[in-house]
């Protein structure tokens, strides 16, 4: 917070308001913090020296150092990070003489005022609903996200970008001559669909070419294959993995039990594969891995707001999820399952 006035000039004052507010919140909800920071008591001398005590132990080398990565290093990250291709362009200029003594001098009532500003805002973004409500849950999901897999030092996320028909249809070693008309037509589908088809004609397939139909021409961003038992589940990762290696997830119950014993089988020591299997179902927990098989039920932990679910709504931004075997569900169930995905369709343009 006491940072992003570095960033004047460089993104827009009413981007900076949402960055604070993702910052401020990324590990409270508004209530606690405005339990911590009132906003009456905002503009008090004793709120102001608290802040001041704390930002005094930043060390000015610190600052220095900081100062010193915008604007010498953060050019060549966002370059790496494909920033640039989203419009960032414009950096602070270089320069570091009386930027520790600045610091010293106004942070803390710019954190302050910044706090005012971010409670105001979060008011009127609760009065108005819609659209800047669910931004900011996307933008708090987003951090999240980050900030778990940095501390996690999971390294660089995996895509699905080079995943297109032409490669699936190259690993299954089929031609698109020889598919079924069912699996050939809803390669062209850009939006959501409904496919029947009987037992053993290829669904598995024809919902994996759906999921690369978009107009991109390559896979959607994040695939979720949903089914209703974990047996099944079990069996489609096996499937999906033999394709897709090393792109896919799996998350039930028991899915650390079901990894264990499949990296058993290619270790002996028993110990070694408890931890990897641990290791792997966390990875699944940080959106690791950008095809995921699971149970429609952990879909509802977004749509009930569990602990976590802005992240899970992120990961649903602009996914293609399949509903495989829906005949499986009770109506009740299979009800909340439906309601679930309107509400990723119409609010996060999944499909």
């Amino acid at each position: 917070m006491a940072f992003l006035d570095w960033l004047d000039g460089v993104i827009p004052p009413e981007d900076t308001t949402w960055v604070g507010a993702v910052i401020a919140h990324h590990h409270r909800d508004p209530d606690e913090i405005a339990t911590f920071y009132p906003i009456a008591a905002l503009a008090s001398s004793d709120q102001e020296s608290g802040l001041t005590n704390l930002l005094n132990e930043i060390a000015s080398d610190t600052v220095v150092g900081l100062w010193r990565w915008v604007t010498e290093c953060s050019k060549q990250w966002a370059e790496e990070l494909e920033f640039t291709r989203h419009g960032v362009t414009t950096f602070p200029p270089e320069g570091t003489d009386k930027i520790p003594a600045r610091f010293r001098v106004s942070a803390s009532g710019k954190v302050m005022s910044r706090l005012r500003e971010i409670h105001r805002f979060l008011r009127r973004c609760e009065t108005r609903g819609g659209v800047e409500a669910l931004l900011g849950v996307l933008l708090r999901g987003h951090m999240m996200i980050c900030d778990h897999t940095a501390s996690a030092h999971v390294g660089p996320s995996l895509s699905l970008r080079d995943v297109t028909a032409a490669r699936l249809l190259q690993t299954w070693g089929i031609s698109e001559g020889d598919l079924y008309h069912h699996q050939r037509s809803v390669m062209g589908v850009h939006r959501s669909c409904v496919l029947v088809a009987p037992t053993g004609s290829g669904k598995t397939e024809a919902a994996l070419l759906w999921a690369t139909g978009n107009r991109t021409g390559e896979m959607s961003p994040r695939v979720f294959y949903t089914l209703p038992y974990q047996a099944s589940m079990n069996a489609m990762y096996d499937r999906l993995q033999a394709c897709l290696p090393g792109l896919v997830g799996l998350e039930h119950s028991r899915s650390v039990m079901a990894l264990y014993h499949r990296i058993l089988e290619d270790e002996v020591d028993r110990r070694s594969s408890a931890k990897k299997a641990k290791a792997q179902a966390e990875l699944v927990r940080l959106q690791h891995y950008p095809l995921k098989v699971l149970s429609p039920y952990q879909l509802l932990k977004a749509a009930y707001r569990l602990p976590g679910y802005e992240s899970l709504l992120t990961e649903f931004a602009g996914a293609s999820v399949i509903f495989d075997e829906v005949h499986a569900y009770e109506p009740q169930r299979l009800a909340a399952f439906l309601a679930t995905a309107r509400l990723l369709r119409e609010a996060l343009s999944a499909r």
